[in-house]
């Protein structure tokens, strides 16, 4: 069965590619009529954008009421390795395409494969700087390398492209926790009051071992201390005393 998955993510994408070039193909000679043709190379894109994206969801299992969306619990690595397949072909038949780059960097992620990944995610946003889902997996990557300059600029674009809504607030935390890293106590607590005013639960850092850093640092602490004391309250702020992330 996941050889026939594989098979059919592959062959979907690579139909859709040939049906496009057949397309091109006919209307060629009318390129220049008036009034100007629909757009159907975006229409086949954004087609081959919702098949890869459902084919990488497909290929992990994912904890429940997640819908595909954040870590996996296990990725099915040779289903992965297909999609990647046929998103890399698709692009090389139809066009490059900066949503598509940004997915096969997601399966590369997925795969754990993290220097790919991040190539992948710098390739999509040279062909769509306003990507803010790549802006924002290549900041918790560079985040992840302790890169706190590149992951602070990478969230800075995340909330530049989505400043404020119920989707804006993961954004301002990880923005809110680059500025921790870098021990600017004045732009984390700015950046964590947007957080919360846009939706973000306290509750999410109860425990949190970088949070627990931030507490026991001397630069950071005393503003820590007191943002989850007003926001939080005694337990999420007993949860962060104790051992500390180095």
């Amino acid at each position: 069965m996941a050889r026939l998955c594989r098979v059919a993510a592959e062959v979907r994408v690579t139909r859709i590619a040939r049906a496009l070039v057949a397309l091109l193909a006919c209307l060629g000679p009318f390129a220049h009529a008036e009034p100007d043709l629909p757009s159907y190379k975006d229409e086949v894109v954004i087609a081959a954008w919702t098949d890869v994206d459902a084919a990488i969801t497909a290929s992990c299992d994912w904890p429940e009421g997640s819908d595909g969306v954040g870590v996996p619990i296990h990725c099915d690595a040779d289903h992965l390795r297909a999609v990647i397949a046929g998103a890399q072909s698709f692009e090389r038949t139809v066009v490059p395409d900066g949503r598509i780059r940004y997915l096969i960097g997601l399966a590369h992620r997925h795969l754990g494969e993290v220097d790919a990944a991040e190539a992948a995610f710098g390739e999509a946003l040279k062909l769509a700087p306003n990507r803010a889902e790549a802006w924002f997996d290549l900041g918790e990557l560079l985040a992840g390398k302790r890169d706190w300059d590149g992951a602070h600029d990478a969230f800075t674009h995340v909330t530049t492209l989505i400043p404020s809504g119920p989707r804006s607030w993961p954004g301002w935390l990880q923005l809110a926790q680059a500025d921790a890293q870098k021990r600017d106590a004045v732009a984390f607590e700015a950046h964590l009051r947007s957080a919360l005013r846009y939706g973000m639960n306290i509750q999410v850092i109860a425990g949190d071992a970088a949070w627990k850093g931030f507490l026991a640092d001397p630069t950071m602490g005393p503003t820590v201390e007191r943002m989850v004391t007003v926001y939080g309250g005694p337990e999420i702020l007993a949860s962060l005393k104790g051992d500390a992330a180095p």
